[in-house]
């Protein structure tokens, strides 16, 4: 077997390792062990990422806290707010494209839903993209 460098890989007897090798390698691996190693791996990189939400959502908490010292009626943008900011931004944008863009905070039954009970109100569709509406 060959590298990228067209090199033939070796054991570490300094031989070359057959296809016969690896396959009989690969077939020892029992398939629960994989498994099991592959899940510990993504067990011990989520632990950082769950700890990071957390301080993420405090600080979310802290500044809600804090805007509403001083104004208390704010309140968090609405998917439709963020919807019409996106399609502002973009001048003219498909519903494929706005679902692609907001997939991550909302479902795409959810944003379809938005764009359907928002049409005419915030935007209108015409040719199968939506544009913001803009006020008389």
């Amino acid at each position: 077997m060959k590298t990228k460098d067209n090199k033939m890989k070796t054991n570490k007897n300094n031989k070359p390792v057959t296809q016969d090798e690896i396959s009989r390698v690969l077939a020892a691996l029992d398939a629960t062990e994989l498994s099991r190693l592959a899940n510990e791996k993504k067990q011990a990189s989520l632990e950082p990422m769950i700890a990071e939400y957390g301080q993420t959502e405090n600080r979310l908490v802290e500044l809600r806290k804090t805007i509403r010292e001083v104004n208390p009626n704010w309140n968090p943008p609405t998917l439709a707010d963020r919807i019409l900011g996106f399609i502002k931004s973009k001048g003219k944008a498909t519903a494929d494209e706005i679902v692609k863009e907001f997939t991550g905070s909302a479902t795409s039954y959810l944003i379809r839903n938005v764009l359907k009970k928002k049409t005419d109100s915030l935007w209108t569709a015409k040719d199968g993209k939506f544009s913001a509406v803009t006020p008389a």
